[in-house]
């Protein structure tokens, strides 16, 4: 009797000792956001496509009526909150050279996001110089390169 009490405390004291010292084995949570995107359903003669980049750097390029604007800068995440700030912007007007600019603009006030399969919707505030302030959503497609 007193050999499998020795047994068994040995036994216990291994699995407490194998247990306690279990390594957390949860993968780093991968920034979903990252990649190229590109709007679903644009206006005809509008296009608009976004890049984050892991370094929480941030690009987007669009087509208005012919002409074509880059923004760059930068974007934090906090939860379900997307911040998009933009610190240079290229312009080219249809015939004529294209200019570039320092800005410090906010390019998604008040934004939210959310990502299903390949599919980033925004939802922010339009901008008050523009437009009323009203909720605006917009979806895009991760694009996906194949080699």
């Amino acid at each position: 009797m007193k050999k499998a009490i020795i047994t068994f405390t040995c036994l216990l004291s291994m699995v407490i000792c194998f247990t306690a010292c279990k390594k957390n084995r949860q993968p780093a949570s991968e920034n979903k956001l990252s990649g190229d995107w590109h709007e679903i359903g644009s206006a005809s003669g509008q296009s608009l496509s976004l890049n984050f980049s892991k370094d929480n750097s941030f690009s987007s390029s669009a087509v208005v009526a012919g002409t074509s604007m880059r923004y760059s800068g930068t974007y934090n995440l906090k939860g379900k909150a997307i911040s998009v700030t933009a610190t240079e912007m290229s312009v080219q007007e249809p015939g004529k050279s294209a200019r570039t600019i320092a800005v410090n603009q906010e390019l998604f006030p008040e934004a939210t996001y959310s990502i299903s399969n390949d599919t980033l919707t925004l939802t922010y505030q339009t901008y008050k110089a523009v437009w009323p302030n009203v909720p605006t959503t917009v979806r895009f497609r991760k694009l996906i390169m194949i080699d």
